[in-house]
C-alpha cells in the first residue's frame, strides 16, 4: 500500500496511487511481477513525439538479469490505479524495452542497480520497418492509413482531425513514422496551423492541428501560491492541492530576434519551377497573413531602422524547387508544391509557440496529458509591504501578463516512493502586454 491511500485504496492526497503490477515478459514469454524491484519510473509524452517513452530504475538483489534471461528483447507492462472521490482512473500501458543504459554493482557486489528504457510497440515496429509506395489524397488520411496498416495501431485509438492539405507522390523506403513526419511537415488546416502526431497516456494516438489544441476549453486552472485554505485531508483539500503549482521555472523566451530568424513574423518563400523555368517569391508578414487569431505580438510603435519588424521578410528565407508538370497536367500537389503554398505560415505557427515557456511541477493527475490546454494564475512579484501600501486585492496581486491559457507540450509522469508528480512544459503563442 502506498502512502496517502486509505485502506480502501482511495487517494487522500493527489500524489497517491496504487501499483497493481509492473510485469516484465522475457523473450521466452515468461512473465514476472517486478514492482518490488522498481525504485522509480517515469513516462514521458510530448506533442513533438509519436511515442511514449518510459524509463525505470531497478535495485535488484535477486540476480534478475541472469535468472530471467534478459537479452534486450523484453516487454514491460504497467498497471496503476488512482482513486479519488469523483472517479477511478486506471493506467495500463505496455512497452518494448529498447536498452539498459546504466548498470553498477553495490554493497560488496550483493546488489545490482540498473536502468532500462522502453517505447511503445508501434514505434518499435516503425524502427525496424521500411515502406515505399504511392500515395494520393488528404495528408491526414494518408497518415491514418500508415498508422493503422504499418504501425498496427487500432483505428478506435486514433484521434484525427482532417487537414486541408492534399498531395500525391511516392515515398521512398523509409520508416513509417519518418513518412508520417514528412507528411505532417506540409499538413495544415484552414488557418494554416501545423499538425502534430503524438501518443498520450490515455491510450490515444492524436493527429491534431495546433489551432485546435489552443482553442479547446481549458482543463483546469493551476495556481502558484504558498497558502492553503481548505481543512486537511478532505475533498476540498484534495482539489486545492491538485491545482497547486508546486514550483515553476521559466524560459520566458521573449526573444523576438530569434523568432524572426525562425520565420515567426516575417519570411519569404522562393520557388523554382523546373517545368516552366519560372522563379517566384512569396512574402509572409505577420499582421497581413496570420489567420489563426488576431495578430498582437508585434508592437505598432517598435521599429528598427524606421521599419516595422514584419517588413523584414528576408529574416527567414525558404527555398523550394518543384515540378508543376509532374502529373501530366493534373492539378495535384506533391510535397514541395504544398510546402511552397503554406510552408511560411506553418513555420510561423511553430515558431510562435515558443513565445512564452514555463516548466511547472504539479501533483500527479492521469487526466493531465500533452496537448491539454490549462490556465495558470501567477502572482505579481511585489513585496507584502507594497501590497499593503497600495491596497492590492487578490485580483490585483495576479500577474496578468504571465498568467493565462497555456498549452501543455510535454509531461513527465514520475512515480517514486509511493508518490506521483508531474513536470509539465507549457507554452503560449501570444502575449498579454496590452
Amino acid at each position: 500500500m502506498n502512502s496517502g491511500l486509505t485502506e480502501q485504496g482511495k487517494s487522500i492526497v493527489p500524489s497517491a496511487y496504487l501499483v497493481n503490477s509492473i510485469s516484465l515478459t522475457n523473450h521466452k514469454g515468461e512473465t514476472f511481477d517486478i514492482q518490488h524491484l522498481i525504485t522509480e519510473f517515469s513516462i514521458k509524452e510530448s506533442i513533438y513525439s509519436p511515442t511514449l517513452v518510459a524509463s525505470f530504475n531497478v535495485k535488484d538483489g535477486t540476480n534478475l538479469i541472469e535468472f530471467h534471461s534478459l537479452i534486450g528483447q523484453e516487454r514491460i507492462t504497467i498497471d496503476i490505479t488512482k482513486t479519488d472521490d469523483d472517479n477511478v482512473k486506471e493506467l495500463k500501458l505496455s512497452f518494448i524495452i529498447t536498452e539498459y543504459p546504466l548498470y553498477s554493482k553495490q554493497n560488496n557486489d550483493q546488489l545490482q542497480v540498473f536502468t532500462f528504457s522502453a517505447i511503445s510497440e508501434h514505434a518499435y515496429l516503425s524502427r525496424i520497418s521500411k515502406i515505399s509506395r504511392a500515395y494520393d489524397g488528404n495528408t491526414t488520411d494518408i497518415i491514418k492509413n500508415i498508422l493503422t496498416n504499418d504501425c498496427k495501431i487500432l483505428e478506435e485509438n486514433l484521434n484525427v482531425i482532417q487537414s486541408n492539405s492534399a498531395c500525391k507522390g511516392v515515398y521512398p523506403y523509409q520508416q513509417p513514422l519518418q513518412v508520417v513526419k514528412r507528411l505532417l511537415d506540409i499538413s495544415s488546416n484552414n488557418v494554416q496551423s501545423p499538425y502534430y502526431m503524438f501518443e498520450t497516456i490515455d491510450g490515444l494516438f492524436n493527429v491534431l492541428p495546433l489551432s485546435e489544441m489552443l482553442n479547446q476549453t481549458p482543463f483546469s486552472d493551476y495556481v502558484k501560491s504558498k497558502e492553503y485554505s481548505a481543512s486537511p485531508m478532505g475533498k476540498e483539500d484534495y482539489n486545492e492541492r491538485r491545482k497547486k503549482i508546486l514550483s515553476i521555472t521559466s524560459d520566458l523566451k521573449l526573444g523576438t530576434v530569434f523568432q524572426m530568424a525562425g520565420g515567426a513574423y516575417a519570411s519569404e518563400t522562393n520557388t523554382l519551377d523546373i517545368a516552366t523555368k519560372s522563379y517566384t517569391t512569396k512574402p509572409y508578414q505577420y499582421t497581413e497573413h496570420f489567420k489563426a487569431g488576431e495578430p498582437k505580438n508585434l508592437s505598432e510603435t517598435f521599429t528598427v531602422n524606421e521599419k516595422p519588424l514584419q517588413d523584414y521578410t528576408k529574416s527567414y528565407i525558404n527555398y523550394v524547387s518543384q515540378n508543376s508538370l509532374s502529373f501530366d497536367g493534373e492539378t495535384k500537389h506533391n510535397l514541395n508544391s504544398e510546402r511552397s503554398q503554406n510552408g511560411s505560415l506553418i513555420q510561423a505557427h511553430n515558431e510562435l509557440l515558443d513565445t512564452l515557456t514555463h516548466d511547472i511541477d504539479l501533483y500527479g493527475d492521469l487526466d493531465l496529458t500533452a496537448g491539454t490546454l490549462i490556465t495558470l494564475t501567477l502572482p505579481k512579484a511585489i513585496s507584502p509591504d507594497a501590497k499593503k501600501t497600495l491596497g492590492y486585492t487578490q485580483k490585483d496581486s495576479t500577474d496578468e501578463y504571465l498568467s493565462g491559457a497555456y498549452l501543455i507540450t510535454s509531461t513527465k509522469h514520475t512515480f517514486k516512493g509511493g508518490k506521483y508528480y508531474i513536470k509539465a512544459r507549457v507554452k503560449k503563442d501570444t502575449l498579454n502586454y496590452e
